[in-house]
């Protein structure tokens, strides 16, 4: 579908616009429910990349003193530059972290791309994949992807497992789905030449063992951070 809405933007000689309409607000709240979220940044030096949460007015890095950023410098190198992402770091009483993450596309469609990619290039394994269904304030059910994530063998400390949701939202639409996510934007393409923004929006926590206490975290969590976020069309 990507391949015949280029095809007809050149057949025709247009170039579908870019709708400059949000599908997403691009500033996490610092309180949701009983969780309370700072800032999570990177050292923009390559040779530091240390990622601070919290850094507050200072932006400036601990351990090396250069400036810091939103994005890390492997996605500085990798995502096109109008790309923009929002990270907060949530933390309950009881010492309990979630990590957010907006990823907002600009003209480039490559600003989103599955997480499976980035996991793995990160050195995690992806030992299962579910569809995480979570019931909304507004009484309407949203399915997002939720991921088993294993670290590396040699990660050392990093021995956690870690629990990764996931969804796409853009157009007036929301899908855990890829290929539904580029149906859509083939179809603004083609059919009103608009290039719609797609945003990603990422939740990950520590994995229990046994148990599920922490699908019930994200459940509740992820219904406080949707209407937070997600701007009605």
């Amino acid at each position: 579908m990507l391949l015949l809405a280029t095809f007809l933007s050149v057949r025709f000689g247009e170039t579908p616009r870019l709708d400059a309409r949000l599908p997403v607000a691009m500033a996490l709240p610092d309180v949701l429910g009983g969780w309370t979220g700072e800032n999570v940044w990177f050292c923009r030096n390559p040779a530091c990349g240390a990622r601070h949460v919290g850094a507050g007015d200072r932006q400036v890095c601990d351990r090396c003193g250069h400036a810091l950023g939103a994005l890390s410098a492997a996605e500085r190198k990798i995502l096109p530059q109008d790309t923009v992402i929002v990270r907060k770091e949530y933390r309950n009483v009881s010492d309990k972290r979630i990590n957010v993450a907006i990823v907002l596309s600009g003209k480039e469609r490559s600003s989103i791309h599955p997480p499976q990619w980035c996991l793995s290039g990160q050195g995690y394994s992806i030992k299962a994949q579910h569809v995480l269904p979570i019931r909304l304030a507004d009484g309407r059910n949203l399915n997002v992807a939720l991921l088993d994530v294993e670290p590396a063998a040699d990660a050392g400390a990093r021995n956690d497992g870690l629990a990764f949701a996931y969804w796409f939202v853009g157009g007036g639409h929301e899908t855990s789905s890829r290929l539904a996510r580029v149906a859509w934007m083939a179809f603004g393409s083609i059919f009103r030449g608009v290039h719609e923004r797609w945003a990603y929006v990422s939740v990950m926590t520590a994995r229990e063992r046994d148990g599920e206490k922490h699908i019930h975290q994200l459940k509740e969590f992820i219904g406080c951070l949707h209407p937070a976020v997600v701007l009605p069309r």
